[in-house]
């Protein structure tokens, strides 16, 4: 039991600042994400899918 405790005692907190940082850097990390694979899934549909709606 004494080792558990140490080890969730242990642990550091995180500021504001730190709590803010991670957030933005999530939300810009799937923005990112979103921003790099949206072209090559609209190339994918655009392949899949009949000539004709490729058209408009």
């Amino acid at each position: 039991m004494e080792v558990n405790e140490m080890k969730s005692s242990s642990r550091i907190k995180k500021s504001v600042g730190e709590h803010a940082f991670d957030s933005f850097n999530v939300i810009f990390m799937i923005l990112l994400c979103f921003t790099t694979i949206y072209p090559f899934m609209y190339l994918l549909s655009l392949s899949l899918s009949a000539g004709n709606i490729s058209l408009t």
